[in-house]
């Protein structure tokens, strides 16, 4: 199972696959239990992600304490999710809540939760970082704009930027990833899978990743999970299924081609 690590631009570096705690936006997706959690955790997950906003920090904490593994070998990342508590108060009770000492990943977890003040709001994630509440401190769903409005007045360049990837999106977000990539931010992938699901998505996409699929003998969601960490992004993906579970570790095995991660483009960008 080669995922390995990407390392940020403040040196740290992350797992490039995470299991996410919320629901997922996929049919019959529910919010992942302590059990599911240790599950993922026993599979070989080594990276959580979490958020105040889905109401199982706890959950994640209790999964994190009974899994054997010493802190220092379990990612956490976790998120500020309402604007109207201060930074800092809001990463102060997730640590609480998922009993650590620090969260190795603090996102903003979306633009509204700026309330209007994007650059104030960047610099109490400073603060956050200064202070040892987080060791690395990134965005959410930050479109080009707002990444540009965090880079005009930043001390620290975010580390991470979760957005939705995967070869639907990859038209909206191209010139997104390129200043990204030009400052040293890693995208965090989230839905992946999306096009696996989604009534509304591009079949084109679906029918390259299928024969994809076909070809190497292995199943379309190990496609395009690996789609996604070809364009240098953490994978994050979940399920409350085991064997999806492990199924999702065991793509970390499937090379896809430049060639190949290419038509998948190539559909998702006709």
């Amino acid at each position: 199972m080669p995922w390995g690590t990407i390392t940020l631009n403040d040196g740290r570096r992350i797992p490039d696959i995470a299991f996410g705690s919320a629901q997922r936006r996929s049919p019959g997706a529910q919010t992942k239990s302590v059990q599911d959690l240790a599950a993922a955790i026993d599979a070989g997950f080594t990276h959580l992600d979490t958020a105040a906003q889905y109401g199982n920090e706890a959950d994640v904490g209790e999964a994190l304490r009974g899994c054997g593994l010493a802190r220092e070998d379990v990612w956490v990342t976790t998120k500020w999710s309402d604007g109207n508590i201060p930074a800092r108060e809001s990463c102060v009770q997730s640590l609480k809540e998922l009993g650590v000492d620090y969260i190795d990943l603090y996102v903003i977890h979306h633009t509204w939760t700026c309330k209007g003040d994007i650059a104030g709001a960047w610099r109490q994630m400073e603060e956050i970082q200064r202070l040892g509440l987080a060791k690395s401190i990134g965005l959410s769903a930050f479109g080009l704009e707002e990444v540009k409005e965090v880079l005009a007045s930043c001390t620290v360049v975010p580390a991470v930027n979760m957005i939705m990837l995967n070869p639907n999106t990859l038209r909206d977000m191209s010139p997104l990833l390129d200043l990204m990539s030009q400052r040293g931010i890693v995208p965090g992938g989230y839905s992946p899978l999306k096009p696996l699901w989604d009534p509304d998505g591009n079949p084109a996409i679906v029918n390259e990743a299928e024969g994809l699929a076909r070809r190497k003998g292995v199943s379309p969601e190990h496609v395009l999970l690996r789609w996604c960490s070809a364009k240098g992004a953490v994978v994050f993906t979940s399920s409350t299924s085991r064997d999806r579970v492990r199924q999702y570790l065991l793509a970390g095995d499937v090379e896809l081609t430049a060639e190949e991660v290419a038509s998948l483009d190539k559909a998702g960008m006709p």
